[in-house]
């Protein structure tokens, strides 16, 4: 594996999210980088309690990584907030 993705091997830890982000996300087997990178902002909307908080929190730990998710059909997701 390059060095360019190797960060896709890190445990999600690395972010430093917030404990009921982290919990949602271990609930559906996100465990590294690279399994978060197999859904997108939409798909991770459409789990249940994962809202636009969780989703933020995670875009925030990204950018500070310089990486952020595809978005996918955001623009399709109603906002249950």
């Amino acid at each position: 594996m390059s060095d360019q993705t190797s960060y896709l091997l890190a445990s999600i830890d690395a972010l430093e999210l917030r404990p009921d982000t982290r919990e949602i996300l271990a609930r559906i087997g996100v465990r590294t980088l690279g399994n978060l990178f197999c859904y997108t902002e939409a798909d991770l909307l459409r789990t249940k309690l994962f809202g636009h908080k969780s989703l933020g929190d995670i875009r925030r730990a990204l950018q500070r990584f310089g990486l952020e998710l595809d978005r996918g059909a955001q623009n399709q997701v109603r906002n249950p907030n």
